[in-house]
């Protein structure tokens, strides 16, 4: 079922729509794409990766695949997974709106020992026991708690690294379990469960090896035993972070 609610415009004989977010008109076969108020015909171009496109009056790029789902395909699904445009016939250059669907993106493993990633303009190796460095060799020290001005008071966060950035002298926080899921370094495929969570195996929240790291349900009984545990252990860091000091609830 198309998106029978848009418009249709017959440009040079062909059925197309507007798209808003590209400001121009586009036919349902992905052949055609025009300006909007006079029509004109804009070349369509083809990058060196196979990805059809035009170059908008205005200066910006427009995917015709972006544009032809957009306007003639059922809208992307409204849930907790990823989607990416999917050519049903293999060929990104079939932008007919027959051709495209939305595609769920499952996680990519990575068998590799380490894995570059760029933070904030800093490029960090990611590797695969679950340690982060520098370019320059250096390994960044995992943090777990932060200072809390307002209650004087020292708290246990999620795992962290900071990393130098421009003149900021406080550099910025980057969580290392973001940096193990964008590396590729956990287990399982998260598109296929309904409310995916990182299960630490183990149950200890600073261990991020690989082998440590799977994509569960939410309700499976070992991701509620870790939350258990990990709520219990930053609790005794808490204490161990502020001697003597009466902690706040939640703490």
């Amino acid at each position: 079922m198309i998106n029978i609610m848009a418009k249709d415009h017959i440009i040079s004989g062909k059925r197309c729509r507007y798209y808003h977010d590209g400001s121009i008109y586009v036919s349902d076969d992905g052949m055609l794409a025009a300006m909007p108020k006079t029509k004109e015909i804009l070349p369509i171009k083809h990058s060196t990766d196979g990805i059809v496109f035009v170059d908008h009056k205005w200066g910006d790029s427009v995917s015709i695949a972006k544009a032809v789902i957009t306007c003639f395909c059922p809208p992307k699904p409204k849930d907790d997974k990823r989607y990416k445009i999917g050519y049903k016939d293999g060929d990104s250059a079939n932008c007919h709106y027959k051709n495209l669907e939305w595609e769920v993106v499952h996680y990519t493993h990575t068998t590799a020992l380490e894995v570059d990633n760029d933070s904030y303009g800093v490029t960090l190796t990611v590797h695969k026991d679950g340690t982060i460095w520098s370019k320059n060799g250096t390994q960044f020290v995992l943090q777990d708690n932060h200072y809390d001005s307002d209650t004087d008071l020292w708290r246990c966060v999620e795992s962290y690294i900071k990393i130098p950035v421009g003149n900021n002298p406080y550099g910025k926080t980057v969580y290392v379990e973001e940096l193990m899921r964008e590396a590729g370094f956990v287990n399982g495929d998260d598109a296929v469960l309904k409310d995916p969570v990182i299960l630490h195996r183990d149950l200890d929240r600073m261990n991020f090896s690989a082998d440590n790291l799977e994509w569960v349900e939410n309700t499976d009984q070992r991701y509620i035993d870790y939350q258990v545990k990990k709520e219990a252990d930053k609790h005794q860091r808490n204490v161990e972070l502020n001697p003597g000091k009466t902690l706040l609830p939640g703490m």
